[in-house]
């Protein structure tokens, strides 16, 4: 039985899967069931090699009725870098006063990295900028997660009962699981793939229930929209639209609950902007450098689905460190370095001229607030501070697909 044999192909186990069938019996003797949420074109060549020549295809789903199709969904096109966590935040806000005592969100980041660091974001600036405050609870899923502590936060968030639940998670929490009551899911940033973004969607709107996905892009991130998201039902909002969303839905509450409520959830909303600008100070600039070299490993395979040059991915993510999370300068990345990586800034590139370089130093203006962001291995480098790795460590076991196929180009080696 092949359960689940999208999240297996996704995953690289597609000679492991051919493996294990050449060391069984053939048909009849052998029975096959195989189950898939969708079915791709990888899905069909695989049923064709492992199932039986006769064998019957049930679909659960009518083409013109997917399930995502009832879910609302929504993307914005983010003006710039720097709107992007107070855009993430008013996408809670605005589903917490929507959702009043039963708020429950689930977020997506494209790397291990980001979503540690947006973890400890979310969390410190919850309190001053979100309806519910601190009683806004965060579950942290990913691969470095011990297996135990997947399933603690797994099993809290899939209990969650305290009416303002987030789950921020890479995409262990894609498919083959459920959390029941789920409000809202938000990606940030591109999706591996268009199937997978559906995947991500039907964590909500599950069992009749209404529910909304909402995509956050940078600018250069639109490619992966227009070329690979058309029979989506995507329907756009901007920062400007949903920032008055959210204060008139504080405003009307506010109405309502004039005697209950000590502090005005306008003034909380109005000022999430102040919140951010006073939290990003304290960021940890080696957290940011981290997260940077594993959004590069991401993002450099997924040239194709952008459609744009890798120098202007590798610029966009510099400049995603000074305007979304506060650093004076860049991270510096070297030459050497990106090169391993296939970008070259020493050649002219068919869609336009090279970028100037941005100038690399990291950014000492504070001690960190916060150096521990979720590594329950306990890796520590030279300084004894918890959570640092080398550079040749920085690509995340959920982006080997992307490493593994630059090491088959020759333009990465792992040390």
């Amino acid at each position: 039985m092949l359960d689940e044999a999208d999240t297996l192909l996704d995953m690289g186990f597609r000679e492991d899967i051919e493996g294990i069938m050449r060391m069984m019996p053939p048909t009849p003797e052998r029975q096959t069931f195989m189950f898939s949420a969708t079915v791709s074109k990888a899905i069909q060549q695989i049923a064709r090699q492992v199932l039986d020549q006769n064998h019957i295809f049930i679909n659960c789903v009518t083409e013109d009725s997917p399930v995502h199709a009832h879910v609302s969904q929504y993307h914005t096109v983010l003006p710039s870098a720097r709107d992007q966590l107070p855009h993430i935040l008013r996408l809670l806000a605005h589903d917490q006063l929507a959702n009043p005592k039963f708020s429950k969100t689930v977020i997506f980041f494209p790397t291990t990295k980001m979503t540690q660091l947006f973890h400890t974001l979310l969390r410190e600036a919850s309190g001053a900028t979100l309806p519910a405050g601190r009683n806004t609870r965060f579950y942290e899923l990913h691969s470095k997660r011990s297996q135990d502590q997947r399933t603690r936060a797994s099993n809290a968030f899939r209990a969650g009962d305290t009416g303002a639940s987030v789950l921020v998670t890479s995409d262990v929490s894609a498919r083959g699981v459920d959390y029941p009551g789920v409000t809202r899911v938000i990606q940030v940033g591109i999706p591996p793939s268009a199937d997978i973004y559906v995947h991500r969607v039907g964590r909500t709107g599950r069992a009749g229930t209404e529910g909304r996905g909402d995509l956050v892009l940078l600018p250069w991130e639109t490619g992966f929209v227009t070329w690979h998201m058309n029979n989506i039902p995507l329907k756009t909002i901007t920062v400007d639209e949903l920032t008055s969303q959210v204060e008139e839905l504080a405003t009307e509450i506010d109405k309502h609950n004039a005697d209950r409520v000590k502090k005005p959830y306008l003034t909380t909303v109005k000022s999430l902007d102040e919140g951010v600008q006073e939290l990003l100070t304290m960021v940890d600039d080696e957290a940011v450098r981290e997260t940077l070299v594993s959004n590069l490993g991401y993002y450099l395979g997924k040239v194709g689905e952008l459609r744009v040059q890798r120098n202007a991915i590798v610029d966009g993510l510099k400049k995603w460190t000074v305007e979304a999370l506060g650093l004076s300068k860049p991270p510096h990345i070297s030459e050497a370095y990106l090169a391993r990586l296939g970008v070259s800034r020493e050649r002219e590139h068919k869609f336009g001229s090279r970028p100037a370089p941005y100038p690399g130093s990291s950014n000492k203006k504070t001690t960190p607030r916060w150096t521990d962001r979720g590594n329950d291995r306990g890796r520590n480098d030279r300084s004894g501070r918890p959570g640092r790795r080398r550079f040749s460590e920085d690509f995340d076991e959920e982006d080997s697909q992307d490493r593994d196929s630059y090491r088959r180009r020759g333009r990465y080696s792992a040390n």
